[in-house]
């Protein structure tokens, strides 16, 4: 191993982050869509 694993979690863990947030907020949006109504949310 050239580097330590928590090196490369830390350099990779703003990415990580900004998919876990665009995954969740995918998720909400998806949620509010399919919330119980048949009309979209305009």
């Amino acid at each position: 191993m050239a580097e330590p694993s928590w090196r490369r979690i830390k350099a990779h863990g703003g990415v990580a982050v900004l998919l876990i947030r665009h995954a969740q907020t995918e998720f909400n949006a998806s949620r509010r869509f399919c919330g119980g109504r048949s009309d979209p949310p305009l």
